[in-house]
């Protein structure tokens, strides 16, 4: 099993699913308090059309026995609606120290953004890496596999960046 990796925005090595993948892998998720739970936003708009906020992972696995994931999952979600620079820049930050705790464990950085979200992270989530501004995060890691679940059909007909 690989070493865990914990930051403020996302987690490796933890998840009981991808953990069974990890070996030329380690996969890091983000999740945030889906749908409006957070009272800031709507992280999932095709929530209600596609009937999925009762039975959302949100209260599910860890979160169901651990009183202060939820919370963190909520003021998360908040400083993404409340100050959507600062976050990308703590995300940017956080992928990078993934990214080196990939390096030195020798394996390939993936990561989910959306673990209990449906963000459209390819439009409208500039970020700044290294002083160079990117049009997006998955401009900015290059080296990083990026991949999601949606319920956003446009997303399927979209041109994505390769590494998504």
């Amino acid at each position: 099993m690989l070493p865990e990796f914990k930051s403020r925005t996302i987690r490796a090595g933890s998840n009981a699913k991808t953990v069974k993948g990890d070996s030329v892998y380690q996969t890091a998720i983000m999740y945030l308090a889906p749908h409006r739970a957070s009272g800031a936003g709507n992280v999932c708009p095709s929530a209600e059309l596609a009937g999925c906020i009762v039975g959302c992972l949100f209260k599910a696995g860890r979160a169901a026995f651990t009183p202060s994931i939820n919370p963190a999952r909520v003021a998360k979600t908040q400083r993404y609606f409340e100050n959507r620079g600062a976050f990308m820049a703590e995300l940017v930050r956080d992928i990078g120290a993934f990214v080196r705790h990939c390096n030195k464990i020798e394996v390939l950085p993936a990561v989910r953004l959306n673990g209990t979200s449906d963000i459209q992270w390819e439009v409208g989530h500039p970020c700044v890496r290294n002083g160079m501004l990117y049009a997006s995060l998955f401009e900015a890691f290059p080296e990083v596999v990026f991949y999601d679940y949606t319920k956003i059909m446009k997303r399927a007909y979209r041109d994505l960046p390769v590494n998504y």
